[in-house]
């Protein structure tokens, strides 16, 4: 087998555009491939022309799949089962061949060998448009401290607008009236203005891509999404609705959504104001679950939540960095997810806004180099500032993120960290990109809320723009020159995202008129 250098590998291999006639992908060592993809498969896209494959070839009960060529090479490199990547049989099957992702076929093969010599093996197919492996998911990187709830971290410097959670003071986060230790910066996300007008609504749903949901939580459970049968959301590592909760998955919920004014806890960015139909509704959707066991695909992901409901796609976890590119098909599922959320099957408006936005983790590596999927140039990438309004330590940046949110610092005093909602009714600190996502997916649903809700023709795209302009740039660079074009647009500001439409026009037309004898001059 010929070796490459490490990176050209990656590329090659991740490289879906490349042509199968190029010849067989290039292999590497059997570790770096266990680190960055799941062992024992590989993703193949057809070519349109081709005839959809037979799921039943490799098994007891099928013959082939169709195209004798594809059996061959498939058989080469040790197939033991073919499946679709995406599921094609229901009411949204037309769809997603409208999108093409009935083409995609997942290819399984023994494990006793690499990925790249299965994919080696395979070679050419003239059906086949592309090969490619299937990136790994990995947390992003947060642990989350249980806290003693009955300790505060100081009132003086935290507002508050008028909710009875005790524990709101704690959540320095959202309004800040006093500069932090040692520094004269305010570094909030402006939510107390913002609730003015909005607080979440129940027909927003916030798909939370992570460890499950602890849907039980007294300051949760209210706010839980929940299907015709009572499931409150998929377990994509055992394709199932039982969901296991995590402490880091409830974290990030509470940040979305715990439920506000109840006399409990905190608040969540968009948990309600305490009255019937408020607050954001939170879809569980566990990508993680017990050491050694693979988490599921971004493919799956994106396409059952997109069909389930969701219009904001919260997502704190990452490839593991290194990868040149996303995936073919993990652009198609995301570009779905954008396209079609808040549809019905015909592609009409169903939900409160036409299409979904996807956010993303920039992930805690301290590194420049684009991390995937956050560098996919469609989704919105979130980098994480302090209490003081300084990029954090472990924090990704560059050219490739969007915005900034207060993940607050991973070391020393825990109360500069980020306070939520932990398991078996706790609450806790934890710091890092995990932590800033949330806060952009909260904010997000509360801008739905506000322009979305009944009110038919509010598209994600407009979201995007509104989010991302957002950001206090000036602001934030000014804190941290040395990053200037690295922390996209600065930290993201609730309050221009709620007030955003009632900035005066631009002025077209101007007039200046000079009179009087100590010259008075008149502008209209």
């Amino acid at each position: 087998m010929k070796h490459f250098s490490f990176f050209l590998t990656l590329l090659l291999l991740t490289a879906c555009t490349r042509d199968p006639e190029s010849g067989p992908a290039p292999g590497v060592g059997q570790t770096p491939m266990q680190e960055f993809y799941i062992p024992g498969v590989f993703r193949i896209k057809l070519r349109e022309t081709a005839a959809e494959l037979d799921t039943r070839a490799f098994t007891r009960s099928g013959s082939g799949s169709g195209i004798a060529a594809f059996d061959a090479a498939a058989t080469r490199a040790g197939a033991t089962a073919v499946q679709r990547v995406f599921s094609d049989g229901d009411r949204f099957r037309e769809r997603r061949r409208r999108a093409g992702l009935h083409l995609w076929y997942d290819v399984h093969f023994s494990g006793a060998i690499s990925v790249a010599e299965a994919m080696e093996r395979f070679g050419r197919v003239d059906e086949v448009e592309c090969i490619e492996p299937v990136p790994r998911m990995v947390p992003a990187g947060a642990t989350v401290s249980q806290a003693d709830f009955s300790r505060t971290s100081g009132s003086d410097n935290v507002a508050n607008p008028g909710f009875d959670d005790p524990l709101l003071v704690n959540q320095w986060i959202y309004h800040r009236v006093g500069a932090a230790v040692g520094s004269t910066a305010v570094a909030d996300l402006n939510i107390f203005p913002a609730w003015s007008v909005s607080t979440g609504h129940k027909d927003v749903v916030v798909a939370v891509v992570d460890g499950g949901i602890d849907y039980t939580h007294p300051d949760l459970a209210a706010n839980i999404w929940r299907d015709g049968q009572g499931a409150c959301g998929y377990n994509f590592c055992r394709h199932n609705t039982e969901i296991t909760p995590s402490s880091h998955g409830t974290h990030v919920a509470g940040t979305i959504g715990a439920v506000n004014n109840n006399g409990i806890g905190v608040c969540g960015i968009a948990g309600g104001d305490g009255t019937p139909g408020s607050g954001v509704r939170l879809m569980s959707c566990q990508i993680f679950d017990e050491p050694g066991r693979d988490a599921a695909t971004i493919e799956e992901i994106m396409v059952w939540t997109a069909d389930h409901g969701a219009v904001i796609s919260q997502n704190s976890w990452t490839y593991v960095p290194g990868l040149p590119d996303l995936s073919q098909s993990g652009k198609a599922a995301i570009d779905y997810f954008i396209e079609y959320a808040g549809c019905d099957e015909n592609g009409n408006q169903t939900g409160p806004m036409k299409g979904g936005i996807v956010i993303f983790a920039a992930g805690n590596d301290g590194i420049s180099d684009p991390v995937f999927p956050g560098a996919y140039e469609k989704v919105v990438a979130v980098a994480s500032l302090g209490i003081d309004g300084r990029k954090v330590a472990g924090s990704n940046y560059g050219s490739w993120i969007d915005l900034a949110a207060l993940g607050g610092h991973a070391t020393g005093d825990e109360r500069f960290r980020v306070f939520s909602t932990t398991t078996n009714g706790g609450y806790g600190y934890s710091a890092g990109t995990s932590m800033a996502a949330p806060q952009v997916s909260g904010i997000a649903a509360l801008a739905v809320a506000a322009f979305g809700v009944q009110r038919p023709g509010f598209t994600s795209e407009k979201l995007r723009e509104i989010l991302v302009g957002s950001g206090r740039k000036q602001f934030t660079e000014t804190i941290n020159p040395e990053y200037a074009g690295m922390l996209g647009n600065g930290l993201v500001d609730a309050e221009y995202v709620l007030f955003y439409d009632t900035r005066p026009d631009p002025v077209d037309e101007r007039t200046i008129a000079v009179s009087g004898y100590r010259t008075h001059v008149k502008l209209s």
